[in-house]
């Protein structure tokens, strides 16, 4: 079971907060520009001051006006990509010498912030037209290994640097996805005195929000577990009653502890413990499990994938809170049942 919702992109003023930084160090590397041309011994070279110019108002239109709008942002980002990625390729044939590391601090700039504002398909597209337009003007220079070396250099730290950047920017917006899901799923969990629409809610947002093949809540009967809600591999299984001695759900139950098994390929050392196979015939390789206890419950919530190390701390702190929410809702609907 492989599934999660939509994840949204930062909103404008949270781009601006990324773009701002880069906009100013662009700004100030195009005044660089303008100083050196100039100040050009024995003429000003006016190709220089133009383009410094063109640069600063080019970076400030599109700080101010385009990514400051979701709108114009997604409307422009193939004219962007491709406008930037012309205009810092014919850098390199007006560029003194003496300046020459500045086009490889600018192609990164420019990576980074494409990336911010419109993704990666048009960061690499940016990056493609630069390095088109600008090899003519060094194709002699490419000849060496050491010149190889400084030519292709800058594009491949901006590859890397996107690709941590985009990283860490998906896992931001799938945490803050998270939060929004947890939020909105509590509130309905308190509304409602029904156990079957807790756990239909509650399964909706397991798939939401979690990468499991199997998960299950389970409720301490005697010496059994009943699973009210037992998914496995995208098979429902009703009414499934498991023995509670001996199982990692006994572990987290009797120690009122979560249990966190990234690999279970690796020995399980917990003392009366074994491995236990329910739902379809097939071993998970991956186990959550933290512990439901109110007034009228006791039981666990688990997840399973049959991958290793499917998951990681911040599922685990999801289901953790997921589980506070769940267990209240849970004994809610009980409460409310016992005075019907």
């Amino acid at each position: 079971m492989k599934s999660r919702g939509p994840i949204t992109a930062f909103a404008p003023h949270e781009v601006n907060r990324f773009l701002a930084p880069l906009a100013l160090a662009t700004t100030f590397f195009m005044l660089v520009l303008i100083i050196n041309g100039a100040l050009a011994e024995p003429r000003p070279n006016l190709y220089l001051v133009y383009y410094g110019v063109a640069g600063i108002l080019y970076v400030l239109a599109y700080t101010v006006l385009i990514a400051r709008s979701t709108f114009f942002r997604r409307r422009y980002s193939w004219s962007n990509s491709i406008i930037s990625g012309i205009g810092m390729g014919l850098i390199t044939y007006i560029l003194p010498v003496h300046l020459h590391e500045l086009f490889h601090i600018l192609i990164i700039f420019a990576a980074i912030g494409c990336a911010t504002t419109s993704g990666r398909i048009y960061t690499y597209i940016n990056l493609l037209l630069i390095g088109i337009v600008s090899l003519p003007n060094n194709i002699q220079g490419i000849t060496l290994v050491e010149n190889a070396l400084d030519y292709f250099g800058p594009f491949i730290i901006s590859v890397i640097a996107v690709e941590i950047y985009l990283r860490l920017k998906d896992t931001t917006l799938q945490h803050i996805h998270r939060l929004e899901t947890i939020n909105k799923v509590s509130q309905q969990l308190m509304q409602s005195l029904d156990t079957e629409q807790v756990l239909s809610l509650l399964n909706a947002t397991v798939l939401d929000t979690l990468d499991a093949d199997t998960y299950f809540i389970g409720l301490l009967k005697g010496d059994d577990i009943q699973l009210e809600l037992f998914y496995d591999d995208g098979e429902y299984y009703n009414g499934t009653k498991v023995p509670l001695a001996g199982t990692l759900s006994s572990w987290v139950i009797n120690n009122q502890k979560e249990l966190f098994l990234p690999d279970l390929r690796e020995d399980v050392n917990l003392a009366g413990v074994s491995m236990r196979v329910v739902g379809k015939e097939k071993t998970s390789m991956s186990w959550i499990g933290v512990p439901l206890k109110s007034v009228n419950i006791t039981g666990i919530m688990a997840l399973a994938s049959y991958k290793p190390n499917s998951f990681d701390l911040a599922d685990l702190e999801l289901l953790l809170s997921l589980a506070q929410h769940v267990t209240l809702a849970l004994d809610n609907t009980i409460r409310h049942a016992q005075v019907e």
